[in-house]
């Protein structure tokens, strides 16, 4: 499966080549929690404490957050809505691809911003 990632830009520098545009692929049987770990390891830049929230969509989230993918932690989160999808290959579009939308929460901590979306504690 092709996954197209887009993250949120982290600089000003960063926006010339906005939406951060980059391709990764998967086999079509991997799992969220595997695409989230790709996501969190080989594709949003590595900062001291970045939090980053991964949804469905190309440019701009376009559906609810699915995955918290925060430096401190071992690997990434999934969020609830993760938990009502069904299989990663049946989210892709009719030619396999699959739209990633990173967007990434600064001056947040990742437990503030798992609070924000769950209304748990991590």
């Amino acid at each position: 499966m092709r996954i197209l990632l887009t993250r949120a830009s982290v600089a000003m520098g960063d926006d010339a080549t906005a939406p951060n545009a980059a391709e990764r692929t998967l086999p079509d049987a991997a799992t969220l929690t595997e695409l989230a770990a790709l996501v969190a390891t080989a594709y949003v830049p590595r900062m001291g404490g970045a939090c980053w929230v991964l949804s469905l969509g190309y440019g701009a989230p376009a559906g609810p957050p699915l995955a918290l993918l925060a430096e401190p932690w071992e690997r990434p989160r999934l969020l609830p809505a993760a938990q009502r999808l069904g299989p990663l290959a049946a989210l892709a579009d009719r030619d396999g691809e699959l739209r990633t939308y990173c967007d990434y929460r600064w001056r947040e901590s990742p437990e503030q911003v798992w609070r924000e979306l769950t209304g748990r504690t991590p």
